[in-house]
């Protein structure tokens, strides 16, 4: 059997993404940008041009009856980029509406029509950076936010979001470093030193971790991801009763915290309880049935009740959603092994291997080879 170190969701890490265009656009209230999330979802498929105009005519369908003036300013200002679609305002919506629905080429390419027109669009430059963030391309988003700090030296934005492809690339000195920046700069942003946190806790320095998050809940009382990431400071501890405690709270404050069911059923998986496991896991993919990780994880619970069927059932689901899942494609062929299908299970574990699972190989070298 395929192990993995953890059937684990690891820290909520905290980005800054910019809404305001200093003199070009402002699109800041938190009526639009929650009407922008909403519509643009992560389950949403990519959208046209004529469905992003669309998306701003219905603000304006939709804005209060008490709308302030400065809302309906913005709302005027939404509109004009429609009749004028090749204006910097136009493309900054584009990209910002294909940024939050995770169409990010899309993004990335209206981000670089604002900065034709606008060279020195600072949020442009964070917005781009962390859409190539999302990409896992953290060179370029590095580049991106080291532009925009030249910029504005002195807005915290783009040196937390560049502590956080610090964090991807695993230099967590660096990342401490820049977002230790962003809140000398502002230090009453709750999701900056939870930030902190995440990167001491990758380093495993998890008194220090746990420091930062007191600090990020005492800012904040009700941040559910700096519970959530108490959770797995004390997982990372071994501390399973009290990464519970941690991620009950966290759910307690936001019920539909996938994450934080998803890391309860680990622990629970760890304590051999595997109907536990497989009781939260479900509710992982209640709240996200799209995560082809939670239906490998229940897969993976399965396996430990050698109830073969399901994992196949399970990994199945897993690939579909994840073509090139291959620790799926590993683990179902061990289930078609054991169940005594012999040729399923060289196909898949030949197809792992072909997606450059390692173990897989080696299983292939010494029965196969």
């Amino acid at each position: 059997m395929y192990t993995l170190n953890r059937i684990f969701d690891y820290a909520s890490r905290e980005t800054l993404i910019g809404i305001t265009i200093g003199g070009i656009l402002t699109i800041g209230t938190a009526f639009i940008i929650y009407y922008l999330q909403k519509r643009y979802s992560k389950k949403q498929s990519k959208k046209t041009d004529k469905q992003y105009n669309d998306l701003i005519i219905e603000i304006k369908k939709i804005q209060p009856k008490d709308a302030s003036d400065e809302l309906k300013k913005e709302v005027r200002i939404a509109e004009e980029s429609i009749i004028n679609p090749k204006t910097a305002n136009s493309f900054f919506l584009k990209a910002y509406a294909a940024q939050i629905s995770k169409n990010y080429d899309i993004a990335i390419e209206n981000y670089k029509n604002v900065l034709k027109l606008v060279p020195d669009t600072y949020l442009a430059y964070n917005n781009m950076g962390n859409t190539y963030c999302e990409k896992q391309n953290y060179d370029k988003a590095i580049e991106c936010f080291e532009t925009a700090i030249k910029l504005e030296p002195n807005d915290c934005m783009a040196y937390n979001n560049m502590g956080s492809a610090y964090c991807g690339k695993q230099d967590y000195d660096k990342a401490i470093e820049c977002f230790k920046k962003s809140i000398q700069l502002k230090p009453d942003i709750a999701g900056v030193y939870c930030n902190i946190g995440d990167a001491y806790n990758q380093k495993q320095d998890y008194g220090k971790a746990l420091e930062y998050y007191d600090k990020a809940i005492e800012l904040k009382p009700d941040y559910a991801e700096a519970y959530f990431n108490m959770g797995n400071t004390y997982y990372g501890k071994q501390d399973y009763d009290k990464a519970l405690e941690y991620y009950d709270k966290a759910i307690k404050i936001k019920p539909e915290f996938e994450k934080a069911y998803n890391n309860i059923g680990s622990i629970y998986y760890n304590k051999k309880d595997y109907n536990k496991a497989i009781e939260y896991l479900g509710k992982t993919i209640i709240l996200n049935p799209y995560d082809a990780v939670a239906y490998y994880n229940m897969g993976y619970a399965y396996f430990s009740k050698q109830d073969y069927n399901k994992v196949i059932e399970f990994c199945k689901k897993a690939i579909e959603l994840k073509p090139d899942f291959a620790q799926a494609y590993f683990n179902m062929g061990n289930a078609y092994g054991i169940s005594g299908n012999i040729e399923k299970a060289i196909e898949c574990i030949k197809t792992a291997a072909e997606l450059g699972d390692e173990e897989s190989l080696q299983w292939l070298k010494k029965r196969c080879l």
